[in-house]
This record gives structure tokens, C-alpha cells and sequence, in this order.
């Protein structure tokens, strides 16, 4: 069902959509058995839940709220939807946006697998990312569509007109990924 909900100012927004992610988050640890980080003694498992995260200015407030959210941020794996082939120091990743935001504070403790590695060849690395089981793209939760169209964003063609700094991203799709660490 979609709910429409509205905020009078963007940090009310941004304070209850981190709100929201928190309580999906708990929710599907607790039901892989991690540990509540708001629970003492908790007995931890090996589960994992991953969030996938945009990249932006956009979800800026909202990835800083997240980040001092209390949860049991060692059982969260974070990564991102999509970035730009470009090193992190490069202003327009989005992977070093989610560090310096996210993985911070309490979420500090989260492991972060991030879509770009500047010192591999492209194609080596998108090929790498595809046979990555942390988080699998194979299973069935997964479509053979969502593959395809994740190799066809990798591809290394330069559309005409884009800036070099601009011309490559990567993303992956990921819907219901499950990982388990060894």
C-alpha cells in the first residue's frame, strides 16, 4: 500500500525516513537472528541485512541521521545502488559520500562494499562484482533482466558528449540481497 505522508521542513523528513529504515532494519535482523544492539548480551549470529543506499545530495541529512541510529550495525552490510567511475576522492562519488555520512558514529561498525575500484580495469572489476556472492545477484530473487541491465550500465562505451570524469558508472540491483558471513 503507498502512504502519503507529508513534513514541514526537510529534517523532519529526513528524521523519520532514518526512523523508518531503522525499524526495517531490526526488523530483518530479528528475523535473521543478529542481536539488537538495544538489547544487552545479546547473542549475535552470523546473519547479515544489507542497505543499499543512493548516492546525492539528496539523501545527505538522511545518511547523517541514519548514521547515530542504534542498531547492531556489525550485522549490516552497506552498499550502493550506483557511482561514478572515478577515484573516491573525487567529489562526485558516491562512495565517499556514504563515508563521510553514513559510515559514521554508531554506523561506523557497518561493512561497507562499495561498486568502484579505480585500480582494476572496468571490465575486470564489473566481472569481479558480478561473481561477488556477499551479495548475490544470482538467486532467484534476483531477474536475469536486472544481470543484463547491470553488465549493460558497466559498459565501458563513452557516450558522446559526457565529460571523461562522468562517462562511467556502475550500479547493481539488488532486491532482498542476503549474504551470510562465514
Amino acid at each position: 500500500m503507498i502512504e502519503l505522508r507529508t513534513f514541514d521542513d526537510p529534517r523532519a523528513y529526513s528524521d523519520a525516513l532514518a526512523h523508518a529504515v531503522n525499524d526495517a532494519l531490526k526488523a530483518s535482523l530479528a528475523a535473521k537472528g543478529a542481536a539488537d544492539a538495544s538489547v544487552p548480551n545479546a547473542h549475535a549470529t552470523l546473519a547479515v541485512s544489507t542497505l543499499a543506499v543512493s548516492g546525492g545530495t539528496s539523501p545527505k541529512p538522511f545518511l547523517q541521521t541514519l548514521s547515530r541510529e542504534l542498531l547492531d550495525w556489525a550485522h549490516i552490510d552497506v552498499t550502493l545502488v550506483d557511482d561514478r567511475w572515478v577515484p573516491e576522492s573525487d567529489s562526485a562519488s558516491n562512495a565517499r559520500l556514504v563515508r563521510e555520512t553514513l559510515l559514521q558514529h554508531a554506523a561506523a561498525a557497518a561493512y561497507f562494499l562499495p561498486l568502484v575500484d579505480i585500480s582494476k580495469a572496468l571490465e575486470t572489476h564489473v566481472a569481479e562484482l558480478n561473481a561477488d556472492t556477499r551479495i548475490d545477484c544470482r538467486t532467484s530473487s534476483c531477474s536475469a533482466w536486472a544481470r543484463t541491465a547491470t553488465r549493460h550500465r558497466f559498459s565501458p562505451t563513452r557516450p558522446s558528449g559526457t565529460s571523461p570524469s562522468r562517462r562511467r558508472s556502475v550500479s547493481r540491483y539488488i532486491p532482498a540481497a542476503r549474504r551470510m558471513r562465514a
